[in-house]
């Protein structure tokens, strides 16, 4: 069993404005949004095998946003994930 340090990443996802139809007039804006994200992970070794742990917070700002007109996109968000690596006997 062994301990190493925690990896921490985060992104900033900025979309501007865009129209959602061809006539690309002022009255036909999804309007535009930023987002950030944040994501920590850690492996640990146990018995030569890697157990990594990871934990996504998305949105943490809870933005209300649309990719696509009148398709809310979700708020904050998380996801919790573990794999398990088997190595072979050496």
């Amino acid at each position: 069993y062994k301990n190493n340090i925690v990896n921490i990443y985060s992104d900033i996802i900025y979309n501007s404005f865009r129209y959602y139809n061809q006539g690309n007039d002022a009255n036909s804006i999804i309007h535009p949004f930023t987002l950030l994200n944040i994501n920590f992970n850690k492996e640990i070794n146990i018995f030569n095998n890697i157990l990594l742990i990871n934990l996504a917070i998305n949105n943490i700002l809870n933005t209300n946003y649309q990719y696509v007109r009148n398709y809310p996109m979700p708020g904050i968000n998380y996801n919790l994930s573990l794999n398990y690596r088997i190595n072979k006997w050496k």
